[in-house]
């Protein structure tokens, strides 16, 4: 099989309208949710340079408390400093294994930090086109966002900025 699509965060694949689609490697380090691969998205067993038109990246957005463990079962729960970690090396080793011209697809929730944040970690290797932002009604207090990145030709020196 040809696969086209790298989804990095499969978990159990609740944001895609067809969950068996063909041409997905779906890569999550969780086992018990059936990735194609299980793999840590900041050390992926793939070749450089691969022919991925589609990255999908979806990370823990936050740290959740045992009153939400089904959030946490669902989507993953990592302190903050640690969810900054991962996107950095994960943006990271999107770009390694991606061409020029490939797009990322990241989506993000602002429960512990910005979006402005969380793109920072990956200006380094993926410059933005496009995203939308959404707030639930009700009584949601964090606003989900999509942005589509482009992988960058080569590694762009960003300047560290203080509290990512």
């Amino acid at each position: 099989m040809s696969f086209e699509i790298l989804d990095l965060s499969a978990g159990r694949r609740l944001i895609w309208h067809d969950a068996d689609r063909a041409g997905v490697l779906w890569v999550d380090i969780r086992r018990e949710v059936a990735p194609s691969v299980v793999a840590n998205d900041c050390l992926l067993p793939l070749a450089s340079g691969g022919n991925w038109k589609l990255v999908l990246f979806d990370p823990p957005h936050g740290r959740f408390n045992d009153a939400n463990i089904g959030m946490a079962q669902r989507y993953g729960s990592l302190p903050h400093d640690d969810i900054r970690a991962l996107i950095a090396a994960a943006g990271a080793e999107a770009w390694r294994v991606t061409r020029p011209g490939c797009l990322l697809a990241f989506k993000w929730s602002n429960m512990g930090f910005s979006l402005k944040r969380a793109m920072g970690l990956l200006s380094e290797w993926w410059e933005p086109i496009f995203g939308h932002a959404f707030r639930p009604q009700g009584m949601a207090k964090s606003t989900t966002s999509w942005t589509v990145l482009e992988r960058r030709e080569t590694r762009r020196e960003v300047m560290a900025l203080d509290g990512l």
